[in-house]
């Protein structure tokens, strides 16, 4: 955002009877000289402070206020956390709210459904490989207090299972794994899946 006003548009302002008054435009200069500094500075402000421009010690300090330490994270890592963390304070627990988080931590192109498993139940596929170990912590900041997670799917390096809910039941297509398979990435009760 630019709000610098260049000197002659604002002598450009002044009533016509005051175009070729002298005194009047040296007078009036001294006083734009001052506000274009203060122009500058507040332009230099908005820009070490804004979340996408900000670095170092001003990124810190957005962080400090939404309550994201850096713990030696690079800039560019920090910025990811900081809005991972700015979605997750202002999260009411909408399906929508639960996608953006999950975005941010895996980027836009993720896959995710969510299916209302029973009351205050959610299952949630999300289409990744492998999840990261605040996954869990995260969603649980995520969602309304009361629901509870039932289930967090993901693809194993086989297909992947994708859930639908049909009359109550979670259905799906793909590979789920075998009885005694304790494969990590799909935890599914028996009794909820239907192929």
């Amino acid at each position: 955002m630019t709000i610098a006003i260049d000197q002659a548009t604002k002598l450009e302002l002044f009533l016509d009877q005051f175009h070729d008054s002298y005194i009047m435009n040296q007078f009036t200069k001294a006083f734009l000289d001052e506000s274009t500094e203060l122009e500058n500075l507040c332009q230099d402000l908005y820009d070490d402070r804004n979340l996408d421009s900000a670095v170092g010690v001003q990124l810190e300090q957005i962080g400090r206020l939404i309550g994201e330490v850096r713990n030696g994270r690079d800039d560019e890592t920090y910025r990811q956390a900081i809005k991972l963390r700015i979605a997750i304070n202002t999260s009411e627990g909408t399906v929508q709210d639960i996608i953006n988080v999950l975005n941010l931590l895996y980027g836009d192109d993720v896959d995710v459904i969510i299916v209302r498993t029973g009351k205050a139940l959610l299952s949630i596929y999300i289409g990744i490989d492998e999840p990261t170990e605040d996954l869990v912590p995260i969603l649980q900041q995520t969602i309304p207090t009361g629901v509870k997670i039932d289930n967090i799917i993901y693809p194993s390096t086989r297909l992947p299972w994708i859930p639908t809910e049909r009359g109550g039941v979670i259905q799906g297509t793909g590979i789920l794994p075998e009885q005694g398979d304790n494969s990590p990435s799909v935890r599914i009760p028996p009794e909820r899946v239907s192929t």
